[in-house]
C-alpha cells in the first residue's frame, strides 16, 4: 500500500470522526511545520510530537496520546496493518501451521505485555 493511500485513510478517518479537532491540528501544523499533520507522521514524528505538545501538553498528557491513538494510529492499524496481517496469516495457515501457531502465540504475547506497560 502505498503513502498515498496511507495518507488518505488517515485523513478520510480524521475528517469523518474528528473534523474540528483535525481542522486545529492540520493549522498547527502547517503553521509550525509547514506541511501536514499527516506528513509530520510519516516523515517527522518528533516534529509531530512538538507541535502536539505545543498545543496540547507533554508528550505523556492525555490529550496527546488521545490524538495520537484515535486520529493517526487508529486507522493505521485497524485499515492498513490489519487487512496485510489478515493475508499473511491465513497464509502462514495454509501454508505452515506449526509456524502459524508460533505466530499466533508471539502475537498475544507481544499483545499482552504492550497491554500490561500501559496499565
Amino acid at each position: 500500500m502505498g503513502r498515498d493511500r496511507i495518507k488518505e485513510i488517515i485523513r478520510k478517518h480524521a475528517w469523518r470522526s474528528y473534523p474540528g479537532l483535525y481542522e486545529v491540528l492540520e493549522l498547527a501544523c502547517y503553521k509550525e511545520a509547514g506541511v501536514s499533520c499527516i506528513d509530520l507522521l510519516i516523515d517527522n514524528s518528533e516534529a509531530l510530537l512538538a507541535v502536539l505538545n505545543k498545543v496540547y501538553g507533554g508528550r505523556k498528557g492525555l490529550m496527546v496520546r488521545y490524538i495520537l491513538k484515535n486520529i493517526f494510529i487508529k486507522p493505521i492499524v485497524s485499515q492498513v496493518l490489519a487487512g496485510e496481517l489478515e493475508d499473511a496469516l491465513t497464509t502462514l495457515l495454509l501454508n505452515s501451521p506449526r509456524e502459524f501457531n508460533d505466530k499466533v502465540k508471539i502475537i498475544l504475547k507481544e499483545l499482552g505485555r504492550v497491554r500490561n506497560s500501559y496499565s
